[in-house]
């Protein structure tokens, strides 16, 4: 037979049936995936183009034969043997080729045509080493998703257990890859984990039970890292709060159990590794560090997880997964070993306003919990298993010696901490009376038989007495370290600079009103004092021991005398005036024009209380008026002062007859010789000063002569002393203009023509 009829044969069938058969199959992909992108996946084999290549450029081949074959006849018979015999063995290339493309391809269309053949490939393929893993991609991770989706709902169970492999390498490839770059995983890995572990949450299918040590998604989420990324967390939340809340125990267990593999070997603390021998220096101190805080956060992401059993009233899976261990004598990692471990992490789930707290409640967040108080909700169940916790102590029996389940823990190290722990004590209480009010809870959990006459017969402290006695500890032990504890030499530094800048703020602010000259001659005087202040607080605000300092521990009395000294000059006006009027506000600069003050501007200066110059200037557009100037006089407006007495109020006088402030030395009230560095301000005698009343007994004595009953062991007198005169020579004119208010009655306002000149008045 002619080999050219052949081919044209072949080719025939292959277009006219093979083709369109394999495009029929084809476009039956979607409806098994459930993924019209399968299609598209199936394009982008490299095969598929190469077949669509030969399929038209073999047609043409023959058509160019069949045009040579009835053309070049009648040309020269050389050239057209040539040209035939070239045409001729293309074409049988071609067929070749084209056939063997096609029985390749029919292969391919056989690999996709079951879902399951198509999957393992996909393994087959992550699996493969090469010097960089393989990473999938995101089309092909989203069709076979769809498809495990449909699997799990039609419980095709021979699909369904592709899923974990599949999942593993995909996972594992993108980690080897970038294991140095970065712990997140892309978006679109999350979001395929966290579907299967949803459809596999909703499935009853006894057949799929085996994958409930996989539904989680802990295998391929986690791996052997030793770092778990924030995302990572989260992912695996929402997977397990799937699972529980479907009641899905049994995958909960089994993911404890890797979880507690996981910290026993993957988060094993490092032995350390020296420099040199002998040396203290560890090299590896930085990953040792490193472990220590991930097995923290991995601890009490568990804690979270048992919060959430405990508020879906999964008491019994609460049960198993604490009973769950794999060694003799029994060991429980993922739980606490001693009280001291509960009641840490207890007090800290207390703490209010703490963002850490609002952080995690945000991200391991509980179903039905949306309420803006949300985070106190999910922490205060958090909280509620934690006791749980305390009573399975009870429960633990003795292997060692050295195992003391119910031994209370030292107090806290610092004052503030011990303050929180005793602030808070009572609400670990209430929540242990609670449950243990809970005969049926008590019951599921084996705590029934936790009763006085038990744990009498068993030589133990009642729960309940066991904690009011831990309570006792922390009171006892608060005292006396308030009564011991030393002033922090710190904070008693930032006393003295906080008191220095603030006093000499005031001083500074006030410069202006205050005669730039020290009086020398013996003038009668009129005389006002101004003198420091004192007062008791608790020596804990100033213990050197405080995680947080106290809101403005440093500067509360320097701010109080520093206000006292500026209400104090600002009260002297009023008291040094000779003359005063009530103006309407649209008559007080002409007032002050009546009193022809400024045909000298040097020799005068106008003194504003509290009163808006920018009012006057904008509003009633009063000419030859500035912040600082009303034509050419010296304006000073003063808002920091004694309102109440000399607000909406300007006084008006000779510079000459400002008043003097004069600082005197003084002697201590309490006796007490000042350091060096308590003089704050040594050119003006001001002294500030921390004094520990329980090193100081006779200061204690003076202030229960003034009648102070309280015990004052655990308290210093934060004070700050110094005595100063404000002057006003007895012959000083002081005109006092007051605004009228609309808001109080201050008597009928003054006519101007009743204002005269400043030297007739």
């Amino acid at each position: 037979m002619n080999p050219i009829a052949i081919c044209i044969a072949f080719i025939v069938s292959i277009v006219s049936v093979g083709t369109p058969l394999f495009f029929h199959v084809i476009s039956k992909f979607d409806e098994k995936y459930h993924s019209e992108k399968i299609i598209d996946l199936f394009k982008r084999e490299s095969g598929f183009k190469l077949l669509k290549g030969f399929l038209i450029v073999t047609p043409i081949f023959v058509l160019l034969y069949i045009i040579a074959s009835s053309l070049l006849v009648n040309f020269h018979k050389e050239i057209y043997g040539r040209i035939l015999n070239w045409i001729t063995y293309i074409l049988l290339a071609l067929t070749i080729l084209l056939l063997i493309q096609f029985i390749y391809f029919s292969f391919i269309i056989l690999k996709y045509s079951i879902p399951s053949s198509f999957i393992k490939a996909r393994i087959n393929y992550l699996k493969k080493s090469t010097k960089r893993k393989r990473i999938e991609k995101e089309d092909n991770l989203e069709v076979v998703t769809n498809f495990f989706l449909y699997s799990i709902q039609k419980d095709l169970i021979d699909t369904c257990t592709l899923i974990p492999d599949y999942m593993f390498y995909v996972f594992f490839n993108y980690r080897e890859n970038f294991k140095d770059e970065s712990l997140k995983f892309p978006n679109k890995f999350y979001e395929t984990t966290y579907l299967i572990a949803q459809e596999l949450s909703l499935s009853n299918s006894v057949r799929l039970k085996k994958l409930d040590y996989r539904a989680s998604g802990f295998y391929w989420l986690v791996g052997e890292d030793k770092i778990i990324s924030k995302e990572t967390y989260g992912i695996l939340w929402i997977n397990l709060r799937f699972l529980i809340v479907n009641k899905k125990d049994d995958a909960i267990l089994k993911y404890w159990g890797q979880a507690f593999d996981h910290f026993e070997y993957n988060l094993r603390i490092p032995d350390t590794i020296y420099s040199i021998p002998l040396s203290t220096e560890k090299k590896n101190q930085k990953e040792i560090d490193q472990i220590k805080e991930e097995r923290s956060e991995f601890l009490n992401f568990h804690y979270y997880l048992g919060g959430l059993l405990l508020s879906e009233n999964r008491i019994e899976c609460i049960r198993r997964v604490w009973d769950h261990t794999n060694s003799e004598p029994p060991r429980y990692p993922l739980l606490p070993f001693v009280i001291g471990e509960i009641f840490n992490r207890y007090f800290e789930l207390c703490q209010i306003f703490f963002f850490f707290l609002w952080e995690k409640a945000a991200r391991f967040s509980f179903p039905r919990v949306d309420s803006v108080n949300f985070d106190w909700i999910v922490n205060s169940r958090v909280r509620k298993y934690l006791v749980l916790l305390f009573l399975r102590q009870y429960t633990l029996q003795k292997y060692y010696i050295y195992q003391e389940f119910l031994e209370l823990p030292n107090s806290p190290e610092t004052q503030a901490e011990k303050k929180h722990w005793i602030d808070n004590i009572q609400r670990f209480i209430d929540d242990l009376k609670e449950i243990l009010s809970n005969i049926e809870l008590l019951k599921t959990l084996q705590f029934d038989y936790i009763t006085e006459e038990c744990c009498k017969a068993e030589n133990k402290i009642y729960p309940l007495k066991l904690v009011d006695n831990f309570k006792r500890q922390l009171e006892e032990d608060f005292g006396q370290a308030n009564i011991s504890q030393r002033v922090s030499l710190e904070k008693e530094r930032n006393f003295w600079a906080s008191s220095k800048q603030k006093i000499e703020a005031a001083i500074e602010e006030y410069k202006g009103v205050i005669n730039a000259n020290v009086p020398t001659d013996d003038k009668n005087w009129r005389n006002f004092s101004i003198v420091g202040s004192w007062q008791k607080a608790l020596k804990s605000d100033f213990a050197g021991d405080q995680p947080y300092d106290h809101l403005n521990y440093d500067s509360f009395l320097a701010e109080q005398v520093a206000n006292n000294m500026r209400w104090a000059i600002s009260e002297t006006f009023l008291s040094a005036t000779t003359q005063g009027y009530l103006l309407k506000e649209e008559d007080l600069f002409k007032a002050i024009d009546n009193l022809k003050i400024t045909e000298k501007p040097n020799d005068f200066v106008i003194i504003s209380f509290k009163n808006n110059i920018e009012y006057y200037n904008s509003v009633l557009k009063v000419p030859g008026l500035s912040a600082t100037k009303y034509k050419e006089v010296d304006l000073i407006d003063k808002w920091n002062c004694s309102g109440h007495i000399v607000g909406n109020t300007f006084f008006i006088l000779r510079k000459s007859d400002l008043p003097y402030l004069e600082f005197k030395k003084y002697v201590s009230k309490w006796g007490i010789e000042w350091k060096k560095e308590e003089m704050i301000i040594p050119d003006k005698h001001i002294s500030a000063s921390i004094i520990d009343l329980h090193e100081y007994p006779e200061v204690i004595q003076k202030l229960k002569e003034e009648g102070n009953k309280e015990n004052l062991d655990d308290k210093v007198l934060v004070a700050i002393e110094m005595l100063a005169h404000v002057l006003w020579d007895k012959d000083a004119k002081v005109i006092a203009l007051q605004v009228a208010s609309a808001y109080e009655d201050h008597g009928i306002p003054n006519k101007l023509e009743e204002i005269k000149p400043f030297g007739k008045i």
